[in-house]
């Protein structure tokens, strides 16, 4: 598979030279068995600047076209279409429908920055628009926002704070009703002070901003006769234009009206939208299966094929792709938030020994994990915090391949190969289970990773499992050993879920934390705490780099890498932007992904 331009090579130590690859540099002394230190000057896997002139679901798209803005769009998706209504849940490819359709309050843009949709101002620190009052015995936090003069619905009716309440409204019935919306759950009560202005309240809790990217509105001029006849949030759905009549102009605030509703969609520039793409019209195939939609995307039939799809099939589906010789398509490669990584049980005997941890993650070499079995398709992992992310910190430990230092460890830790090769101590075999999912792709990560830690002596027995299962022992905490899987790790969310002592799942909280390594440090939860409390920037920026080298001196997991999406893009369009959200423009929520 060809390298991708926007993509450096794996970062690694060149283990003749001890050059770091890229900088030129030595890499400094270090005794064995001592923690290393990362010395790169420029954070991993940088994507040159792109213009971003519209939202859509995943991806930014400027597509400027040298047909003109006259040429349709065609665009393939493979999935089944769903309902509009921005409040539902969707798959992914609905939802990148959907967020051709709405402009949330929120989003966060490919440089991992906060920009306005609806909304005329982000607010922070510096305008005043962020700030903590107090409200009652304890704080909250208050978000003021105006609504832009320049927002409307696609029949021409401005957005107001009344499609806002009614939209509140909804959400709280559907939480009343223990039903799923795309709301953001964190809102606890929103100030109206008049048709463009408003304050939203919630806890005081991590990133404040990442609560309301979500927010996405529903028009009262419609939807509203609807809601007052309806007894209940499943009835009022069942009632709702967005179900019975999609087409109907009024219900759309994006920079496309939906036009026609089949297995393929026509989408129509909103003339009354801010900032449309150069295409008067989209239109989207939609296909419920991967055979005719590979075999249509190998015609060439399509001028966009967005990375909606899940990795490991987005993975497989571009290598076919590529080996097309009609095709007439780049392919844009662009980052996640989808960190890749391996949970240690710290309460098996053999992991509770930090220097056998260590002793692993020197062992891993993610050049080649990367290289020969992603083919580049990754970003290596320095910490569990995306090298894209603004709160990266460069002085966190990075423990480079060295088998040497790996051996070190173990022996300084009185593990010594027995008669058999493999290491014991006190009469106990080095030996594990690695949990995965039954993949080919994870499979061949633990495979791997077995074969190389066996080099030290250390004999690994890889377990695989069907998705449920897996999900549910993991979640339980019921593996012996180790657990490979993925997380969407935001920068922007609260650490709380996955580090902190209380999200240790058990009995007690229903075994809803993500802390399945049950990493149990007071310091850990401290800084945790602070950063929940903490709005300056530069201020969580010290929390978050003090987090990280905790991280990286205890390794409750082992981080391995980020993953990375490819789309198809026609060569005549440039400037495809790949977002690094899961789904929608501004879901940054910490979702375990398995």
């Amino acid at each position: 598979m060809k390298s991708f331009p926007i993509m450096r090579k794996p970062l690694g130590a060149n283990r003749e030279t001890g050059v770091w690859r890229g900088e030129g540099k030595a890499c400094p002394e270090q005794s064995e068995g001592s923690l290393p230190r990362n010395f790169l000057e420029e954070r991993a896997a940088q994507v040159p600047p792109n213009h971003l002139l519209a939202l859509s679901g995943l991806i930014c798209l400027i597509a400027i076209s040298s047909l003109g803005q006259s040429r349709s769009l065609t665009i393939g998706l493979q999935g089944t279409f769903q309902a509009s209504h921005p409040l539902q849940e969707k798959e992914e490819a609905a939802s990148f429908v959907d967020d051709l359709l709405h402009t949330p309050l929120l989003f966060l843009n490919a440089k991992w920055q906060w920009k306005c949709g609806l909304c005329s101002e982000v607010p922070s620190l510096a305008n005043k628009r962020l700030k903590i009052v107090e409200k009652g015995d304890s704080e909250a936090l208050e978000l003021s926002f105006n609504l832009s003069p320049n927002s409307f619905w696609d029949d021409g009716t401005p957005v107001t704070t009344d499609d806002l309440l009614l939209t509140w409204d909804l959400a709280r019935q559907a939480r009343k009703e223990n039903r799923p919306s795309r709301f953001p759950d964190a809102i606890e009560d929103i100030v109206v002070e008049d048709k463009r202005t408003f304050k939203i309240m919630m806890n005081v809790s991590g990133e404040p901003l990442r609560n309301v990217t979500e927010l996405f509105l529903v028009p009262r001029h419609l939807e509203k006769v609807l809601w007052d006849k309806a007894n209940s949030w499943h009835s009022y759905l069942t009632q709702s234009f967005f179900v019975t009549d999609p087409t109907l102009p009024g219900l759309y605030n994006g920079p496309y009206s939906l036009r026609h509703a089949s297995k393929t969609l026509t989408l129509s520039a909103n003339e009354h939208g801010r900032s449309p793409f150069p295409f008067q019209q989209i239109d989207v195939h939609m296909f419920p299966s991967s055979a005719p939609f590979l075999s249509k995307s190998l015609l060439g039939g399509f001028d966009l094929i967005p990375s909606h799809v899940v990795w490991d099939d987005n993975l497989e589906f571009f290598r076919s792709l590529e080996t097309s010789k009609d095709i007439q398509h780049d392919i844009t490669v662009g980052e996640t938030q989808f960190f890749e990584h391996i949970d240690f049980n710290l309460q098996n005997p053999v992991f509770r020994d930090v220097q056998v941890r260590r002793a692993l993650a020197f062992a891993i070499d993610k050049d080649v994990l990367i290289s020969q079995i992603l083919e580049e398709w990754a970003i290596p992992a320095l910490s569990f915090c995306h090298p894209q992310s603004p709160y990266f910190d460069e002085n966190a430990a990075f423990y480079e391949f060295s088998l040497p230092k790996a051996r070190t460890l173990l022996s300084a830790s009185h593990w010594v190969p027995g008669q058999d090769g493999i290491r014991e101590k006190n009469g106990r075999k080095l030996t594990f289970e690695l949990w995965t999912i039954q993949d080919k792709l994870r499979e061949s990560f633990a495979h791997y990773l077995a074969k190389t830690w066996g080099e030290l002596g250390v004999k690994v027995s890889v377990v695989l499992l069907p998705l449920n299962r897996f999900r549910d022992a993991v979640g339980k905490r019921q593996f012996p050993g180790m657990a490979l899987y993925a997380w969407h790790l935001s920068p922007y969310q609260s650490m709380r879920e996955t580090f902190h002592s209380s999200a240790i799942p058990s009995v007690r909280n229903s075994y809803s934390g993500l802390n399945t390594s049950a990493w149990n440090d007071t310091e850990v939860d401290n800084l945790i705490s602070q950063l929940d409390t903490t709005l300056p920037f530069d201020k969580r920026k010290k929390l978050h780099a003090s987090l990280q080298i905790k991280y990286a001196a205890e390794l409750p997991s082992l981080p391995l890498f980020f993953r990375v999406r490819a789309a198809l893009l026609r060569k005549e369009f440039k400037n495809y932007t790949i977002m690094p959200s899961k789904t929608g423009t501004g879901q940054i929520e910490q979702v375990p992904y398995f």
